[in-house]
């Protein structure tokens, strides 16, 4: 983004002011090097902080001796290599092609490298603890058994998968006398989910999970047990550790065994549970329920008595109103009423109106919110949303009269139609560079049938952002190519046939040919 302001002849002063201050924000950086930044786990924040405090916090963070412990030896090699015999063994018994057995295998594996979020919303500011995992040894067969796991957690009862279809759900629900709106939240619960139990419950819905792969039970428990418990390895700060307990944020299987695990634990707590909801779905770690307010406590006591480690906070209504999602949701005699609910760690951060972005992305971007806004809330809120999101598009850059039409012509079914034909032929990507590109956009669009354009920009604010993963030893990376620099000398008789070819060639050029 900002390298393209630079190459505009055109730039006006609000483009030149975006680039004194990238500018200003960089000499910053390069003379303040003690200070760091990065994401905020939560609101779309940016924060910044001195390396020293973020280093003191993962220190913290992984000197719990019940879920890291210090290793000396490097694993890599051998889990690649064991990873690699599982693929074979897939591929030779024709559960993969030789495209997937070919993607699966991998001759460049690395540690995984740890790397904290700072929850901005907690006191003290604690660490989320994330894991790259992109060149795990395990990656892509993690995946491809995590596919299988998930045909079958997209049966269950209890979740959804977003906003929109928790307030489809939630309308028909009708309140009894003694109805109240609670939420149940698990505490840390990718770092909490004991492996073994993920495994327990896999041999358990086996005749389900047997319906999606023709692999047998014990081969598939012996792929899942070197994925889930091999695997957990990370580094920080060139030390390495391996996780003894709990999932990694950051593992592809990870939500796949915590969906798994949470769709187990409510079916065993609430069958023949007297203190059962009326209504209850979950979202990842965080469940709604509306259940009689007698028995809200003897829920919690079920829910925290099914794993020591699993432990759940509940929260009560507050003036007949709790959130879930981004949903306010309001108990209105014997019917619920919804409302847009945004958390007060949002940034209210959004793509600006003066982006070097093509304009239709900018103004579907503000469209996208207006309709989530609208379509989530009831009519009688929504005099205050467009409030809210007329603010929202203002801070962003966006002019008075562009918000109040875009708010008018806001229409579901025009979203829902978009999104339709959006789906259609397939994507490629290009950078945005003004008006050239809006021209090869039609060239394409009208020669090649099928294809759409999607734009990006080369460069965003994240380029400030400092780079925390572990940086891996030049001699030590993979999946790169290396250049050797080699001098080839040249005979005076090959220098004379050289010069009498090309005159104009000088002798530094006629170096670089025989080094070529």
């Amino acid at each position: 983004m900002l390298h393209s302001f630079q190459r505009s002849q055109n730039s006006d002063q609000f483009a030149k002011y975006v680039l004194y201050v990238n500018k200003q924000a960089i000499s910053f950086l390069k003379r303040n090097k003690n200070i760091i930044i990065l994401s905020a786990d939560k609101g779309n924040v940016t924060v910044a902080m001195e390396r020293n405090e973020y280093d003191d916090k993962m220190s913290v963070l992984l000197s719990d001796r019940s879920t890291y412990w210090r290793v000396r030896h490097n694993p890599t090699t051998t889990l690649q290599n064991r990873n690699n015999e599982l693929v074979k063994w897939l591929n030779n018994n024709n559960h993969i092609d030789d495209k997937e057995k070919n993607k699966m295998t991998t001759y460049t594996a690395q540690l995984p490298s740890i790397y904290g979020l700072p929850k901005t919303h907690k006191p003290s500011m604690p660490m989320r603890p994330i894991v790259s995992s992109l060149n795990l040894p395990c990656y892509e067969l993690s995946r491809f058994v995590g596919r299988i796991l998930q045909s079958v957690t997209n049966e269950t009862k209890y979740t959804v998968k977003n906003s929109y279809e928790f307030v489809d759900k939630a309308r028909n629900v009708k309140l009894q006398s003694n109805d109240v709106l609670v939420s149940f939240d698990v505490i840390s619960l990718f770092t909490n989910i004991p492996v073994q139990l993920a495994i327990n419950i896999i041999k358990k819905k086996w005749d389900t999970i047997s319906r999606h792969t023709k692999i047998s039970q014990t081969k598939f428990i012996e792929i899942m047990d070197f994925c889930l418990k091999d695997n957990n390895y990370l580094q920080f700060k060139d030390i390495i550790y391996k996780q003894i307990f709990g999932m990694p944020m950051g593992n592809p299987l990870s939500p796949t065994i915590a969906d798994l695990v949470m769709d187990h634990l409510l079916d065993e707590c609430l069958t023949g549970c007297n203190a059962k909801p009326n209504f209850i779905v979950k979202y990842v770690d965080d469940i709604f329920a509306v259940m009689d307010k007698y028995k809200v406590a003897d829920l919690l006591l079920i829910l925290n008595g099914f794993h020591s480690k699993l432990q759940f906070t509940v929260e009560n209504e507050n003036n007949s109103s709790i959130s879930f999602l981004d949903v306010k949701i309001h108990r209105m005699d014997t019917q619920l009423s919804f409302d847009w609910f945004q958390k007060p760690t949002a940034s209210g951060r959004l793509i600006n109106f003066r982006s070097n972005q093509a304009k239709h992305i900018i103004f579907n971007t503000a469209s996208n919110l207006i309709n989530k806004v609208f379509t989530l809330s009831d009519v009688r809120f929504h005099h205050s949303n467009t409030i809210k999101v007329t603010k929202i598009l203002s801070d962003n850059g966006f002019p008075p009269a562009i918000i109040r039409g875009l708010i008018l012509q806001q229409q579901c079914r025009r979203a829902k139609q978009q999104s339709e034909d959006n789906n259609k032929g397939y994507f490629k990507s290009i950078v945005y560079v003004p008006k050239l590109a809006e021209s090869f956009k039609q060239v394409v669009t009208k020669n090649i049938q099928d294809v759409r354009l999607a734009f990006k920009s080369n460069q965003t604010i994240r380029h400030l952002f400092t780079k925390l993963k572990t940086k891996i030893d030049r001699d030590k990376r993979t999946d790169v190519i290396y250049k050797i620099n080699c001098k080839v000398s040249i005979s005076a008789e090959l220098q004379s046939d050289f010069e009498d070819v090309v005159p104009q060639l000088s002798m530094k050029k006629i170096e670089t040919v025989g080094k070529q």
